[in-house]
């Protein structure tokens, strides 16, 4: 089986017998799409949102902005052969993860949490498992063959 890694401002789509995995999601937030009625599944690892992003900023890197990274991420799913009408998500990530910020409005983690919540909410894509919060990173791997996500805290 074939391993797909997915960096930090990117965004895989496949099908088959892959396993798509995605390393140090800390305050960024991984979101995987899934389309068990044709076996085709993507992931995305976005950092930031786009709430403080300027405009350069998000045509120069889309892929790192929640709100723009779901919506392209579906687009390549659609593009692949998924019906957008069979897609589940997972998501992982949104950790607190430095102490200093506790002022709620610097809080990187919970607004991509929240961010990618509307933006699935918005696609009509029900989340079916999350693994979200807390104050340490993650890794998300997932299993194509099987339609399983499996996330590790560190």
């Amino acid at each position: 089986m074939e391993t797909v890694i997915v960096k930090m401002g990117e965004i895989h789509v496949t099908q088959g017998e892959f396993l798509l995995e995605t390393f140090g999601v800390g305050s960024c937030i991984a979101v995987i799409l899934h389309d068990p009625e044709k076996n085709i599944a993507g992931m995305m690892h976005a950092m930031l949102t786009t709430d403080k992003a300027t405009q350069t900023q998000m045509t120069t890197n889309p892929l790192r902005y929640v709100e723009l990274a779901i919506p392209a991420l579906v687009k390549e799913m659609t593009k692949a052969g998924a019906s957008k009408q069979h897609l589940k998500a997972s998501i992982a990530g949104g950790a607190q993860m430095f102490t200093l910020y506790h002022d709620p409005s610097n809080a990187i983690g919970p607004k991509n949490v929240e961010a990618a919540k509307k933006a699935l909410n918005d696609a009509g894509i029900p989340i079916e498992y999350e693994d979200t919060g807390g104050t340490k990173g993650r890794n998300v791997r997932f299993e194509l063959h099987t339609g399983k996500c499996v996330i590790e805290t560190k």
